[in-house]
C-alpha cells in the first residue's frame, strides 16, 4: 500500500507540473514554460545550427474583443495556437507570451526556412476564419522573426527584443506580414 501511495504522489505530482506549465486556455506552454523549455534547449546546443525566434501576434485583437465579446477572443487565442501547435518540428517550441502574444522556437532552420513557415503559419490562419452567428470573423497575424546564426552564442533576451522590434514593425505596416529582417522605412507619425 505504501508503495502504491507513492507511485499515486508521484503520477499526482507531474499531473500538477504538466498544468503549471500549461496555459490553461490554448493547452501550449505559458510563458514561464515556454522560456524555461527554450533556455534549456539553448544551453544544449552546442554552437552549431541555426535556429529562430518568432514573435507573433494576433491583428486587431482588442477590436475583436470588443465587437464580439470576450468568448469570441478566446476562441481566436484558440485558433491561432491550434495552428502553431500544427505547424511545430521535432524540436520546436511554442508557447503563449501573454494576451494575444505568442513564441515559437524554431530549431535548426535556415533563415529562409524560418520566414517560409512563418509566411505558412501566417497564411493558414488567415484562411480560417471563426464563423460567428453565420459570419466570418477574419484573423491574421503579424510576425516578428530574429535568427540565430551558427557560430553565435545564443542570447535568448536579445532574441527575443530582435522578434519583438521585427513584430512591431509588422503591425506598423500593415498587419497580416512576416517581418525576418531589420529594414529601414519611412512610417507615418502615430496618432
Amino acid at each position: 500500500t505504501f508503495a502504491f501511495l507513492l507511485l499515486q504522489l508521484e503520477r499526482q505530482q507531474r499531473w500538477l507540473e504538466g498544468l503549471a506549465a500549461e496555459d490553461a486556455l490554448t493547452g501550449i506552454h505559458n510563458r514561464r514554460a515556454f522560456f524555461e523549455r527554450a533556455q534549456r534547449r539553448l544551453s544544449r546546443r552546442d554552437g552549431d545550427g541555426l535556429l529562430a525566434l518568432l514573435m507573433i501576434d494576433a491583428d486587431s485583437f482588442k477590436a475583436i474583443n470588443d465587437r464580439h465579446g470576450h468568448a469570441v477572443g478566446d476562441r481566436v487565442l484558440v485558433s491561432v495556437a491550434a495552428a502553431m501547435h500544427e505547424s511545430l518540428q521535432p524540436g520546436d517550441i511554442a508557447g503563449r507570451f501573454g494576451g494575444d502574444e505568442f513564441c515559437m522556437l524554431l530549431m535548426g532552420v535556415s533563415t529562409g526556412e524560418a520566414a517560409r513557415r512563418a509566411q505558412l503559419l501566417r497564411r493558414t490562419v488567415a484562411a480560417r476564419p471563426l464563423r460567428i452567428d453565420g459570419i466570418d470573423v477574419p484573423v491574421t497575424l503579424s510576425i516578428g522573426i530574429a535568427h540565430m546564426r551558427e557560430g553565435r552564442d545564443a542570447d535568448l533576451d536579445r532574441l527575443l527584443a530582435i522578434a519583438d522590434r521585427r513584430l512591431y514593425l509588422a503591425k506598423r505596416t500593415g498587419r497580416d506580414r512576416v517581418i525576418d529582417h531589420d529594414v529601414e522605412l519611412d512610417l507615418p507619425a502615430q496618432a
